[in-house]
């Protein structure tokens, strides 16, 4: 324990005397441009993603005579509980079962 006081003390002195200003708005910065609540691309990325799947189910049905199986129901918790954080995944099985309901 004596370690981890020694820990505390040090960063909290560091942060009082402003050491860690420059790591903040880094971090901000970052944060702003890595958002996945942000709405940049999203239409893009949402046909690519549906593209993918679509794509992946015919390789698949075509090299391997039979189609994966991908917990839909599950993505859709996910996405549910994480403000459509998994919504890439959502849209890729979306494309996969596209196709593997055509053939």
């Amino acid at each position: 324990m004596k370690g981890l006081g020694s820990l505390h003390q040090y960063v909290k002195d560091n942060y009082e005397k402003g050491n860690y200003q420059a790591a903040s708005e880094a971090y901000k910065t970052w944060k702003m441009e890595n958002s996945y609540s942000q709405e940049r691309n999203n239409q893009a990325s949402s046909t690519d993603d549906y593209q993918a799947g679509f794509n992946q189910a015919k390789f698949d049905y075509e090299n391997e005579h039979h189609f994966k199986r991908f917990p839909s129901k599950f993505i859709k918790l996910i996405n549910l509980l994480s403000d459509d954080k998994a919504s890439e995944v959502s849209k890729f099985i979306e494309g996969y079962n596209a196709y593997k309901e055509k053939h």
